[in-house]
């Protein structure tokens, strides 16, 4: 039986509850939350902290699934979790924490492989052959592999890294600062780093009080606390050092005392919950040294390059520092005035880069805000344009030049001399004009209607996340405040956001002109300019060769080819299945006791297809799609059905209605685009990409786009059109069924008229002008020269 204190109870909403318990005898805090689901979550997180770019915290992610000192075999997790319901295991490495993952259907599977799990993340074997094969090697010809070093290679010279590290290190100034350093590893660090690196880092970071296990799911708290309080005391027998002492060790003694009514001194023992606060609290913990959150006192532009074959391609980053991690209500006004700022094309910073059709700056451009313990926000444009292409010889080029008073970085013509690049200035411009658009948006008015309904659009998305995937979001704020929570209050205080937008709600505009004021307008920021360069992808080309090189010299023909001998030995190793009797350490989970609490779906299918050319005197179809048959659930669905049938059999195409319990609405259109003209269906994408991003026409009026998205904002949560399911028209990627264009709008039940107002003026009442077109397409085709450069 566990002896975990209970430290935090927390009420949400939705009937959300979330517990928190402490272990006084190792530090150790499990995080449990009861949700309606058949799936249990496991997020089990390790705060890690880099300490140098050896990449030794995403090291560390890729060994510990390679076996542990009990079950030392590669591949067995994996094939051990697949008996257990689970589609197998995961993890990811963040700056400031390293967290693994598994979903099971069911407690029964959970149960088998949670101990399991915990040993291998725990206990690891860290063998040398390990490191060899999975981290870092050099082949035969001289060229370094692994597939960490390969991960990290594939994206230390892409556009996106650059400009998050660069950001990272202008805006966290002290050398000393754990979030300066790349927890994947610099390539450089990750040649020079080895195992026993890997294992100090392990020894360090990788202890009991330094641990969370959070879970989510249907279950009762003491069954799962008890296998982790089993697993525990296995643990601790094979690491006595992790058994802490002084106050820790006195509570310990106490606790036992009382449950043994052993006769002890426990007048000076404290309590569990004082020990929690002092662990919460301690110096020792990683992220506590205040070093890790300088600021910088001036502002800053960088310029940086990255390889690439197409010059229009440049991103520009503008990143300001925030609040603490702890004050909450700030950090959500940020992000809430974020949105105002750059979200849709109706925001002021949106419509001065996108919307002049004479001067499109970008394709899209994006806010967000890094969550840390001094937290960082930016504003990122893509797409923008750095030099372009243009017919004609040298004379053109130097009239360019004239023309923009700047000298080109780079030049290239085609073999004929008759394509040369010009500069454009956007890249230079763009930052200057984006702050340019906050200081005017802080001296005119706020649209303080647009503001407010952000404000509650983003409360109803975050109810809307709480009810259909609470684990995801929940866990996101759950893990931060395991990083930087210094106040057992302070769990509450980041679930519990209501009070906060309730609080903001009623703010006026002197309060969110102070907040742009003081976070945007005056504050210190980081500009990083990020220029596409053939340049560049020349010089990686040319290091990969010297390197090379210098690696043959370094070794010579025969010790590189006894080095990769040795490699693709411990790889055949490695490929081998485990032997079947380690597989037998758990028994099968079984399907038929995992408790799913299923819908009921209404459709007309059946009676449409045999109502064609004759009657239709065929009664509905009806699918309980739902374990529990109770006498209970078959009269509620036959009054549903009651209710609704006389309407569904007067609608002509074929509908489903899908009966939860919820507060929104989802309304989904699907249209077979099949007996489509072939000319035409190539402008589907189109179709789907301006959607919802044109005029339309109301009683014969036309209502330009701009306020047609403040209606859309005020009465929905969400909006798209794409083609195939599960695709994304703005990132062109085109879903399953491709044929099938897929038009969804979400919002509050009670809004459920009006949702169906919006959508058919979206559909039926487009009014798209050239005009409108040629700034939506201005910005697409920047966007998809970008998409097709990542490819």
């Amino acid at each position: 039986m566990h002896n975990y204190a209970r430290v935090n109870h927390i009420d949400l909403e939705q009937d959300l509850t979330v517990d928190e318990y402490y272990s006084v005898k190792s530090g150790l805090r499990i995080i449990l939350s009861k949700i309606k689901s058949p799936k249990i979550y496991g997020y089990f997180t390790l705060l890690t902290e880099a300490e140098n770019d050896e990449g030794l915290p995403h090291t560390l992610e890729h060994l510990i699934f390679l076996g542990s000192h009990k079950y030392p075999h590669k591949g067995l997790l994996d094939s051990l979790a697949y008996k257990c319901l689970s589609e197998g295991t995961n993890a990811w490495t963040s700056i400031d924490h390293t967290c693994y993952t598994i979903e099971t259907f069911g407690m029964e599977g959970f149960s088998n492989i949670l101990p399991i799990y915990l040993d291998f993340i725990l206990n690891p074997t860290l063998a040398d052959d390990m490191f060899l094969s999975e981290v870092h090697h050099i082949f035969e010809n001289g060229t370094h592999n692994g597939v960490v070093y390969s991960e990290m290679k594939s994206i230390e010279n892409n556009c996106e890294n650059i400009i998050e590290r660069t950001v990272i290190t202008n805006l966290y100034p002290n050398d000393k600062s754990g979030y300066r350093f790349e927890t994947g590893g610099t390539l450089d660090g990750l040649r020079k780093t080895n195992n026993n690196r890997v294992r100090e880092y392990f020894k360090k970071f990788y202890k009991l009080n330094n641990f969370a296990i959070i879970i989510f799911g249907n279950f009762n708290n003491d069954d799962i606390l008890n296998i982790i309080y089993e697993f525990e005391q296995y643990h601790l027998e094979l690491n006595p050092e992790q058994v802490l002492g002084g106050a820790h060790a006195a509570a310990a003694a106490a606790d036992t005392a009382a449950k043994t009514n052993t006769k002890t001194s426990t007048e000076d023992a404290p309590s569990a919950e004082q020990l929690f606060i002092s662990h919460m609290q301690s110096p020792e913990r990683p992220w506590s040294e205040q070093c890790n959150v300088e600021r910088r006192s001036d502002s800053k532009v960088v310029k940086k390059y990255y390889p690439c074959n197409n010059l229009n391609n440049g991103q520009v980053c503008i990143a300001w520092r925030g609040c603490d991690w702890a004050d909450f209500h700030t950090k959500l006004a940020i992000s809430l005035l974020g949105n105002y700022l750059t979200d849709l094309t109706t925001s002021p910073v949106s419509k001065r880069l996108l919307e002049d059709k004479e001067n499109t700056y970008c394709s899209s451009l994006d806010f967000a805000l890094e969550d840390l313990k001094g937290n960082y926000f930016t504003i990122d444009i893509y797409d923008v344009v750095y030099k372009f292409r243009v017919a004609g010889g040298e004379d053109k080029q130097q009239a360019g030049q004239q023309q923009t008073g700047q000298q080109p970085t780079e030049q290239s013509q085609t073999e004929q001399g008759k394509t040369a690049k010009l500069y454009d200035p956007k890249m230079d411009e763009v930052g200057e004009i984006t702050r340019k658009c906050l200081q005017q948006v802080l001296e005119e008015p706020l649209n303080m209607d647009r503001m407010k309904n952000i404000i509650v659009r983003s409360y109803l998305q975050h109810l809307k996340d709480l009810e259909a995937a609470p684990q995801y979001l929940l866990n996101e704020f759950i893990i931060k405040y395991f990083i930087y929570g210094r106040n057992k209050e302070d769990l509450n205080n980041c679930l519990n956001l209501k009070k906060a937008y309730v609080d903001l709600l009623g703010k006026k505009e002197e309060y969110w002109k102070e907040v742009l004021k003081k976070f945007f307008v005056q504050n210190n920021y980081v500009e990083v300019r990020c220029y596409p360069s053939y340049k560049k992808a020349k010089q990686i080309e040319l290091f990969e060769r010297n390197l090379i090189e210098s690696e043959q010299k370094k070794y010579g023909n025969e010790k590189l080819q006894e080095m990769a001998k040795h490699v693709r030995k411990i790889k055949e190793s490695f490929e081998k299945k485990p032997p079947k009797s380690s597989l037998n350490v758990v028994d099968s989970a079984k399907p038929q006791n995992v408790l799913i609490e299923g819908i009921s779906v209404f459709r007309n299918f059946e009676l449409l297809q045999k109502g064609e050319g004759e009657t239709r005197n065929t009664s509905l179809e009806v699918s309980p799609i739902e374990m529990d048959t109770s006498q209970d659930v078959s009269c509620e669905n036959a009054k549903l059905l009651s209710s609704v049938e006389g309407d569904l059999k007067r609608v002509i195409f074929p509908i489903q209605l899908s009966h939860i319990p919820s507060n929104f609405v989802s309304i989904n259109v699907l249209i077979n685009s099949s007996n489509v003209n072939e000319e035409l269906k190539k402008y589907i994408p189109l179709l789907s990409y301006l959607l919802f991003e044109t005029d339309v026409e109301v009683n014969k009026t036309n209502v330009k786009c701009e306020l047609f998205t403040e209606e859309l904002i005020r009465h929905t949560i969400n909006y798209c059109c794409n083609y195939g399911l599960g695709g994304n028209a703005k990132n062109f990627r085109g879903g399953s069924l491709g044929n099938i264009l897929c038009i969804q709008i979400v919002g509050l039940y009670e809004h459920y008229e009006k949702l169906f107002d919006l959508l058919f003026l979206s559909i039926f009442k487009m009014n798209l002008t050239m005009e409108r077109m040629e700034i939506i397409l201005k910005s697409a085709y920047q966007n998809l020269l970008q998409k097709k450069n990542e490819t």
